[in-house]
């Protein structure tokens, strides 16, 4: 016969065993439910508020240099593509796009649901308005370099021409 400290093992170790095998099944369901975190659904308008060590000296595209105004102006602003951390080069305000003549010529179709912040929709004027001003920039924005390959950017640069051929004028 088992004495009496044994029986007393014997029943611990069996209720600590059934206890830890039968409790966690049994939670309060509704409590769960109430408890579980769920995405926010998005919230259109209302204030952006993301922190940084110091102000951007500036919000225009044309003439942001510093990477607290890059990192918003990237959050704000789309161009015509995008790119993914792999650098392939994915759709943004164009949802297609051509390239003809061995590169010399660049055709996008914008996105028909592409807005401003005011809803008004962009269009390709918006665009070649965009390019055009970047193009008489002063001091000079960093992407001038790829955009005077543009036929004729030069030149508009320079004041010679009123408009950018190679811009979509």
């Amino acid at each position: 016969m088992m004495n009496l400290s044994g029986l007393s093992y014997l029943f611990f170790t069996s209720f600590l065993s059934m206890t830890l095998f039968f409790l966690p099944g049994c939670t309060n369901q509704e409590e769960k439910k109430t408890t579980q975190k769920t995405a926010p659904e998005p919230i259109r308008g209302g204030i952006y508020r993301a922190p940084l060590r110091n102000n951007p000296a500036t919000l225009d595209p044309a003439y942001v240099q510093d990477t607290y105004g890059i990192t918003l102006i990237h959050q704000i602003f789309d161009g015509l593509v995008r790119f993914d951390p792999y650098l392939s080069v994915l759709p943004a305000l164009a949802e297609t796009w051509q390239v003809k003549e061995k590169g010399k010529i660049y055709r996008f179709t914008l996105r028909k649901n592409a807005r401003f912040h005011n809803l008004e929709p962009v269009t390709s004027g918006d665009v070649v308005f965009s390019i055009s001003r970047l193009l008489r920039a002063d001091p000079a924005p960093a992407v001038l370099p790829h955009l005077l390959k543009i036929v004729g950017a030069k030149e508009y640069r320079a004041g010679i021409q009123k408009k950018c051929p190679g811009a979509g004028h």
